[in-house]
């Protein structure tokens, strides 16, 4: 048996809902013991009061950073990422490896019957990974609404793939810098890894957590670019635009798309010297994210098809 040590990481602000999903996850998975909690001045419910005594929690009790103290610039976003980017490496001098995302994402495998820990524990090394990003959603009209005490797989199964989730933040390396759905420098590309990504889970859910966050962008909260901004109707007929789709048939594709797009992927450091970054707008120089290296056409089209979990991830999450 393995003897690494596993934590996760994350940062919130007011997240009921996802950070009871997140605990619970990696709770299962790692002990709750591990999970690490940054508090970004939560004003409405503060983590304690959501995870009870023990939890690990670092509280920053200001909205806003020294170098934008108004919040004119909105600088949350950038000093958010290299707080957790710091806080990760710290963490690894006493764990092998730290699973970092927001609250509403979750790392798991899609290799069958295994868990998340189960396939860290057999890689021979762990270093820097991203996994195949994808987008669940829900569909009212064919399920159910959400059960807080039911598995998140066992009653949504309905997802987008999505590049922009492809981040490489499963890191087992020290002195390396996250940087918004990249890193800086190469990682290894994993496709039995998926990060999940949650936000649209319920509709119920989406609708009141976007009221709230509009608000607090209102009030001045949240990154300049933030989605808090946007109107909480936007969101949910975005997502009912999703649940309208037809269902793709056969089974999950991202294995076979990944090895079409970059040959030898798994034996090979994901970066800019062994693939083609695709130019344009969103290609920085200095962050090497998965999604820069797709076509925008294909990312496009991807977007606007329906996908199904297989029975294989029930009880998964």
């Amino acid at each position: 048996m393995s003897s690494r040590r596993y934590a996760a990481l994350t940062m919130v602000r007011d997240e009921d809902f996802f950070l009871q999903l997140w605990a619970r996850h990696y709770g299962r998975e790692f002990g709750r013991e591990n999970l690490f909690i940054i508090d970004h001045n939560s004003q409405h419910i503060p983590p304690g009061d959501v995870l009870g005594p023990g939890a690990n929690i670092w509280r920053l009790p200001y909205n806003n950073p020294v170098s934008d103290p108004t919040g004119e610039n909105r600088a949350f976003d950038d000093e958010r990422r290299r707080c957790l980017s710091r806080q990760a490496d710290a963490l690894l001098a006493y764990y092998d490896a730290v699973v970092i995302g927001d609250a509403d994402e979750i790392w798991v495998t899609d290799a069958p019957g295994q868990s998340l820990r189960a396939y860290l524990d057999a890689l021979p090394e762990i270093g820097m990974r991203a996994g195949m990003g994808i987008e669940m959603f829900h569909d009212p009209g064919t399920e159910p609404p959400w059960d807080p005490e039911a598995n998140i797989f066992d009653q949504r199964r309905f997802f987008r793939y999505r590049f922009l989730c492809a981040k490489p933040w499963l890191v087992g390396e020290r002195g390396r810098e996250l940087l918004w759905h990249g890193a800086r420098g190469g990682f290894q590309l994993d496709g039995n890894l998926l990060l999940v990504h949650l936000h649209s889970l319920d509709e119920a859910q989406l609708r009141a957590r976007r009221t709230a966050r509009q608000a607090d962008y209102a009030a001045g909260r949240g990154g300049k670019n933030s989605r808090w901004k946007d109107p909480p109707d936007d969101a949910v007929a975005q997502v009912a635009r999703y649940a309208a789709m037809a269902v793709e048939p056969g089974d999950m594709m991202h294995h076979d798309l990944l090895e079409e797009l970059f040959p030898g992927h798994r034996e090979r450091e994901f970066n800019s010297d062994t693939y083609a970054r695709i130019e344009g707008g969103h290609a920085r120089r200095r962050m090497i994210a998965v999604e820069q290296f797709v076509p925008d056409a294909l990312r496009k089209a991807l977007l606007d098809m329906r996908f199904r979990l297989p029975d294989r991830y029930l009880g998964k999450a």
